[in-house]
């Protein structure tokens, strides 16, 4: 049987759509009480307010490979010297 680490070495070796449907089959074959998420109240205060804001029409979007592009971008610029 192979362990933990190494059947993530393996999974991180794939594409990234592998690694994707590999994520989604995992999460879905967890039950809810198995699912142990952590919560910081600052997170659940931003969750309510996005929620509000797109429920009162004033959120606004932007597509989600830009979003990905801008955040590897600004971790990029926070790792440099």
């Amino acid at each position: 049987m192979s362990t933990v680490n190494e059947v993530l070495s393996a999974a991180m070796a794939l594409p990234p759509g592998d690694r994707a449907a590999i994520a989604n089959r995992l999460f879905a074959s967890l039950d809810e009480d198995e699912i142990q998420l952590e919560w910081h109240p600052e997170w659940a205060e931003e969750l309510s307010a996005r929620t509000n804001a797109i429920a009162e029409g004033t959120a606004t979007f932007m597509d989600g490979k830009q979003a990905v592009k801008e955040i590897r971008e600004s971790l990029t610029r926070r790792d440099s010297p």
